[in-house]
């Protein structure tokens, strides 16, 4: 499996040349990219044609603008690998004509001329623009897997999560009623590391999924508290919108041959409808469930920007590199004045949130 090593851009409207070394660490395959800066610096830009140059890199076989990448978006072209960009409505359409003109380099590591059948056989790749949809569908039966499978990085998943859960607890119970003890263990597993991945994000211990058959529908549970799927409030509904959209997509590349979690996921604004303590631990949940898929994402938030070690901040309009490393532990208003530019009295607006008193580093600014 390949995984980028280094961005580069010469004809991407808005933005001037650069180039991001994404090198990874010794003894690491990768190192995730975090960019930033104010807007208007290209961060939607630079994300959407890095995906769009994944396509071309790894699906076509070349380099192609993304204004060619639009044509086989919109044309639905099938590629011999069998994956093609098929949009299931105008948000979908739109979403992809908006891609940005002109193209991006990207060096792979391995090379894609020694491991591009790899990457593309075992490679789950996943595109979330900022805005996307959180909303699950309601379920009213029992589908067959391939209702719910999508076959493009730009097409949405969450909408089909419930679905895909209730399918999912239904071979379940079939496994069980036909002596097949092994898959029904591995399902039950599953449910099982499901949930803990969902206390750690939401923060709360014992917090499960619990099943009502009659309505087909799945439940938020944490001690009293009862919270149907379809009903969760904006900020759980994007985060968990955040995992399925993962999660679905790498169910939909194991195969009994694949490796599960290898890829590249981009996502333009991770933050968006969280609050603090979630955008604190949205990426922190990605990579936990998911350590070998390299996660490349657009933020204005702070909390994300210091959440993950193995990752290159990259500020835009300053265009330099910084560890992510260096941003562990920091208070809110040290990395708003020093990652993101703010003046230092704007430090004063991360008070009520305690993130000096909190920090471990004490309420003396850091020296850099």
């Amino acid at each position: 499996m390949a995984y980028i090593s280094h961005i580069g851009t010469a004809e991407l409207r808005g933005i001037p040349p650069l180039r991001i070394s994404l090198t990874p660490a010794p003894g690491k395959a990768f190192r995730h990219l975090v960019l930033t800066g104010p807007n208007g610096t290209g961060k939607t830009s630079l994300v959407g044609a890095i995906a769009a140059q994944i396509f071309a890199d790894v699906f076509v076989g070349g380099s192609v603008t993304t204004k060619g990448i639009r044509t086989y978006a919109l044309q639905s072209v099938q590629e011999d690998l069998g994956s093609s960009l098929e949009l299931g409505g105008d948000d979908r359409r739109k979403m992809v004509r908006e891609l940005p003109f002109g193209h991006v380099t990207l060096e792979w590591e391995p090379p894609l001329d020694e491991s591009g059948h790899e990457t593309r056989r075992r490679g789950t790749f996943a595109y979330l623009p900022a805005r996307r949809g959180i909303e699950m569908h309601a379920v009213s039966t029992i589908s067959a897997e391939d209702d719910v499978r999508r076959k493009s990085a730009f097409e949405a998943e969450t909408p089909q999560f419930l679905q895909f859960l209730v399918n999912r607890k239904a071979q379940q119970s079939f496994a069980r009623d036909d002596g097949d003890d092994v898959t029904a263990m591995q399902l039950e597993q599953w449910f099982g590391n499901l949930d803990a991945s969902l206390a750690r994000l939401f923060d709360e211990d014992g917090l499960h999924l619990e099943f009502e058959r009659k309505t087909l529908t799945f439940y938020l549970v944490s001690g009293a508290q009862r919270t149907s799927l379809l009903e969760l409030a904006h900020g759980h509904a994007a985060a968990l919108g955040i995992l399925a959209e993962v999660i679905m997509r790498v169910d939909r590349e194991m195969d009994g041959q694949r490796t599960p979690d290898q890829g590249i996921v981009l996502i333009d604004e991770p933050e968006m409808h969280l609050h603090l303590e979630l955008q604190e631990r949205i990426l922190p949940a990605l990579v936990e469930m998911f350590p070998r898929i390299q996660l490349i994402v657009a933020t204005h938030s702070p909390a994300v920007v210091s959440s993950i070690d193995d990752a290159i901040v990259f500020d835009l309009e300053e265009r330099r590199p910084r560890s992510s490393e260096d941003l562990r532990g920091r208070p809110y208003g040290w990395i708003m004045k020093r990652q993101f530019g703010l003046e230092e009295d704007s430090a004063r607006w991360t008070d009520p949130l305690g993130s000096w008193a909190e920090s471990p580093r004490g309420p003396a600014e850091p020296s850099d």
